[in-house]
């Protein structure tokens, strides 16, 4: 059975650098909010862009295309998962923040497998008839945290 991590269990992950980078303003009642890297690149035209240092961020021109990645890294191995959910995985559903399709941004919800370590990566789409822009560390999707049993993996992995 998976069970929803709370407001309580998601501090946590961040204070065991299991969600590293993480800021604890940023947790939720049941879900963590992502925020967005520095570095991407213009899908439209291949070049790269670091917005560390630029306070207007970036700008996504209508009908284009970015690649973009999240602030924070994910540490799901089972050694980091372990010395907090013995016997457990962690598993996620990320769903974009609701501002971006009212901006007309297009991109997809994802999952996290048991197991993962690194950033996560989107690709960010915008269909408006108007640019849009995006700053460092702006807050851009929902991760939704679940405790999985390793029983419950085993089935999961049969089906």
């Amino acid at each position: 059975m998976a069970k929803t991590l709370n407001d309580i269990e998601l501090k946590k992950l961040i204070d065991n650098n299991i969600i590293i980078n993480g800021d604890e303003s940023r947790v939720r009642s049941n879900a963590y909010i992502l925020r967005l890297a520095a570095k991407g690149e213009y899908m439209h035209i291949g070049k790269e862009f670091d917005i560390s240092k630029h306070k207007e961020g970036f700008k996504l021109p209508t009908g284009n295309s970015v690649a973009i990645m999240s602030f924070e890294t994910l540490d799901f191995r089972r050694d980091a998962v372990h010395k907090l959910y013995p016997k457990c995985d962690l598993f996620t559903y990320m769903f974009p923040v609701t501002d971006l399709s009212r901006e007309g941004i297009v991109t997809n919800s994802t999952v996290v497998d048991p197991g993962y370590h690194g950033v996560i990566n989107w690709t960010f789409n915008n269909i408006s008839n108007k640019e849009n822009e995006f700053l460092y560390q702006e807050r851009i999707y929902r991760l939704v945290v679940l405790e999985v049993g390793l029983m419950a993996m085993l089935v999961m992995a049969v089906i």
